[in-house]
């Protein structure tokens, strides 16, 4: 009889840490789409990318670091509507070709949102779409967690138009 009731009191305790609903379930959190475009301008009278340390002697760009301050806007003309900024560097990374190791932040500031989302990633230019981790973010975007696919949309000498299509979780 005994042993009958441990069986019946274990049966239902695991019956019970099966059912249960505790704190260590994966909770499905709010999933977000973005799209902007980032200006990236190098060459012009009041560039928003600026070179901050050059390659040492050598005949390659491989150690170029930039900083920048790029316009973000909802379409992809200069003149549509300001979004906010991405704020932070870029360098070139690779000895073979044209890899940019990004980190940076779009600093958003709009009636829908308020906050940051940081970004990192190595931008291989010689794909058409590329991506980057979204490792963080504040105000409406704290805690937020995902990537973003990157394709150039335009480019005239050394300043670009990125498209930004943004997946986030939070």
């Amino acid at each position: 009889m005994r042993y009958l009731s441990l069986v019946l009191s274990l049966c239902v305790l695991f019956f019970l840490v099966a059912t249960a609903n505790g704190s260590t379930t994966k909770k499905q959190g709010k999933v977000t789409f973005l799209q902007f475009y980032m200006h990236d301008i190098v060459t012009a009278k009041h560039p928003t990318a600026v070179m901050v340390a050059k390659p040492p002697s050598r005949n390659d760009s491989f150690g170029l670091v930039m900083i920048i301050d790029d316009l973000i806007t909802q379409g992809p003309s200069s003149s549509s509507k300001v979004l906010g900024r991405g704020q932070g560097t870029y360098m070139v990374c690779s000895l073979t070709g044209i890899n940019l190791l990004f980190s940076f932040a779009a600093v958003l500031d709009t009636p829908e949102y308020k906050g940051t989302i940081s970004f990192h990633g190595l931008d291989m230019l010689a794909l058409t779409v590329r991506e980057f981790a979204v490792t963080g973010g504040t105000g409406d975007f704290r805690s937020v967690r995902g990537y973003a696919t990157i394709e150039t949309q335009a480019l005239k000498g050394l300043n670009a138009v990125l498209l930004f299509k943004v997946y986030l979780t939070y």
